[in-house]
């Protein structure tokens, strides 16, 4: 690390990594390392009932989950059962999952955060009660078949300190363990993110994951850092913890011991079912009653497995929580200062 990224992509470890994939019959060069520059990843950002979302742009989904939130905005959780709400956001969700096929440039992820752009699709959610818009075909193209989508794993972490800095940090190598190869003497694994895993990318292209830091400010002041791990069930889980905060007033521990629901394969969406948090049997006919199908999936941990902090404005008090049916923890002081307080 003291000999900064040169040792990395021009030095002694550039060429120990080039010869050893070359050995092994990689397309990766010497002068590949050389020639890579780290693009940054854009902020974008967006709003739901008065909350300030930021997240980040490609190569991670914040588009995502600000699209999805900015869909639900339209409808009003109060006037259905909670079965019904979340019937809303499984649909929101399929929606916006179909970016992935079109983001790339600021123009999509701008036009992809738009609040005229999230009525247009709203128009597209059955609700209770009400008839499902008539448009023509589907407004996005269909989700493409990748490795990523219900799977992977990954490495979340929220953290904050007493001066008020705030960190949302996703790390992820692909599936579990990455490429699982290791160049002797470097200690290090390969991620195995490309072709099948984040599908098909053409030369000059950024590639699209679903890892997704993010926060939510109210008022200009930090509410929820979050992140998560488990592929194309990232976003939904990071939704869900975002809609119980805000529209169900849980706190965020409360948050991640409820249910979820995420878009599926083929259409209609996947409900969780897993023991201890899990939809009912009255609750799922009553998303089917809206004609939606939805298919059971009882794993544990198989909605993604959030990591975050919630900070309490009132008491100055950060609370932190991990999924409660997968791996991850929380630890500091209950009292924080923060910057001119």
């Amino acid at each position: 690390a003291s000999e900064g990224r040169e040792v990395f992509y021009e030095g002694q470890i550039a060429e120990k990594m080039a010869t050893d994939l070359a050995d092994h019959g990689s397309a990766v060069t010497l002068e590949a390392f050389n020639e890579y520059v780290a693009e940054d990843s854009r902020i974008v950002r967006g709003s739901y009932r008065g909350y300030d979302l930021v997240g980040m742009g490609i190569p991670a989904a914040g588009v995502l989950s600000i699209q999805a939130l900015q869909i639900m905005e339209k409808f009003e959780p109060s006037s259905m059962s909670e079965a019904e709400w979340f019937a809303v956001t499984g649909q929101a969700l399929s929606l916006a999952s179909r970016e992935l096929r079109v983001l790339g440039t600021d123009t999509a992820a701008a036009r992809a955060t738009s609040k005229d752009w999230a009525t247009e699709l709203a128009r597209q959610v059955a609700v209770p009660n009400t008839p499902r818009s008539t448009i023509g075909g589907s407004l996005l193209p269909p989700l493409q078949d990748r490795g990523d989508l219900f799977g992977g794993h990954t490495t979340h972490l929220s953290t904050a300190d007493e001066n008020g800095m705030f960190v949302s940090l996703t790390q992820t190598l692909g599936p579990t363990m990455g490429s699982k190869v290791v160049t002797p003497g470097l200690g290090f694994l390969y991620a195995s993110t490309l072709g099948g895993y984040l599908g098909r990318m053409e030369p000059g292209e950024r590639a699209r994951s679903n890892i997704c830091p993010f926060m939510v400010l109210k008022d200009g002041e930090v509410i929820l850092v979050l992140g998560a791990a488990g592929g194309g069930m990232i976003p939904p889980a990071i939704v869900h913890a975002i809609t119980r905060v805000i529209d169900f007033g849980m706190s965020l521990p409360q948050a991640l011991a409820e249910p979820r629901v995420a878009g599926a394969r083929g259409g209609g969406y996947s409900a969780e079912t897993s023991p201890g948090i899990g939809w009912t049997l009255a609750e799922l006919e009553e998303m089917r009653g809206l004609g939606i199908e939805v298919t059971e999936t009882p794993r544990s941990g198989a909605f993604g497995r959030v990591h975050g902090i919630q900070f309490e404005p009132a008491t100055r008090t950060w609370i932190g929580a991990a999924d409660p049916d997968w791996e991850g923890t929380a630890r500091g002081p209950a009292m924080v200062r923060t910057r001119g307080r």
